[in-house]
């Protein structure tokens, strides 16, 4: 049910015990048996699908995307690797932000226009990637 949640949106959810503690519970504070009534707000939410598609397909197909698709498959990517970031998973985020590059490195821009949105979303990309270096202490 939670992937059907919109940002922003609320919704309540009653799990059964199953779910959550179990039959025993976890006495005394949590009966045997209790269900859990759960509030979850969905704050923000990065769809990986996109990266999961452009990975799937042929270079030929890749090629003929547009520099738009081009700058939202980063900014998926960028997002992800600063989630991994707070998150203190530094491997994952420097992976995000390397495959940025190397998507953008791989993109041909069919103007100057496109050509300078490539490379200010590569530069950001690039400082990611130097400050998971300066804060993991050795090579990633």
């Amino acid at each position: 049910a939670i992937e059907t949640m919109k940002r922003n949106e609320i919704s309540q959810f009653l799990a059964s015990h199953r779910y959550c503690f179990g039959l025993m519970g976890v006495p005394p504070r949590i009966p045997k048996e209790a269900r859990v009534l759960m509030e979850i707000e969905v704050i923000r939410f990065i769809d990986e699908n996109e990266v999961v598609r452009f990975e799937a397909m042929d270079m030929e197909d890749r090629k003929d995307l547009p520099t738009s698709g081009i700058l939202k498959l980063v900014s998926i990517l960028r997002e992800k690797g600063n989630e991994d970031f707070k998150k203190k998973k530094l491997i994952p985020a420097y992976n995000a932000f390397l495959k940025g590059t190397r998507i953008i490195d791989s993109h041909s821009a069919k103007n100057e226009g496109e050509e300078n949105q490539l490379r200010l979303e590569k530069v950001k990309l690039l400082l990611n990637l130097g400050q998971c270096r300066l804060n993991n202490n050795k090579t990633i």
